[in-house]
């Protein structure tokens, strides 16, 4: 609520305005991976820490591992290893999750991640929020059959919007800084 006026000025009342939402670019969560204890990497930001975790029988969880070069020598990533028809696991079981918390209350972000692709399966997440196939938010690699793109997608109430790169826009074997921008009802690779 805002308010117009002193309300300690005589002859010039405070009135106050209708409730309403009052939203601003900032920087929400950041993980950077340099420290991984009992499953749990911070947020430096907001304090909505990731768990990794695996919903198998093992405790193949994701681990930290040498990361990003082109950024500095001591930076870490969050590596997966989820091998098709090697695991002896469930394929796709490891995960890292969020509280839902932020997610919810803005209208416009920006998802950024530097990622390394070793080719693969398809519908890599790099990001999934939904709670349900009918609502949902996410950015992956490999959409389908397009190998190497990014697709960023959006479903509210059963209508999917979706940005898919080119195909072979992520190459393999290097990391490569993605970015999906939400802005209104425009979306951006």
């Amino acid at each position: 609520v805002a308010y117009n006026g002193n309300p300690d000025t005589v002859g010039f009342p405070s009135v106050s305005s209708s409730i309403a939402w009052v939203g601003y670019p900032r920087l929400v969560n950041h993980y950077s991976f340099e420290t991984l204890a009992e499953g749990v990497t911070p947020d430096a930001v907001s304090g909505y820490n990731m768990t990794v975790l695996s919903n198998d029988t093992g405790t193949d969880v994701p681990v930290l591992a040498a990361g990003v070069p082109e950024l500095a020598p001591a930076v870490s990533s969050l590596k997966f290893d989820n091998p098709r028809g090697t695991d002896p696991n469930t394929a796709d079981a490891q995960y890292a999750q969020v509280s839902e918390g932020w997610a919810g209350g803005y209208k416009d972000i920006t998802i950024s991640a530097w990622v390394y692709s070793s080719g693969g399966a398809n519908w890599n997440r790099i990001l999934d929020f939904g709670s349900s196939t009918d609502n949902y938010i996410f950015l992956c690699l490999n959409p389908g059959s397009v190998n190497n793109a990014v697709r960023f997608a959006v479903k509210v109430a059963g209508t999917e919007q979706t940005v898919t790169s080119a195909a072979e826009a992520v190459p393999v074997g290097q990391w490569t800084f993605v970015t999906a921008t939400l802005i209104g009802n425009t979306a951006r690779l």
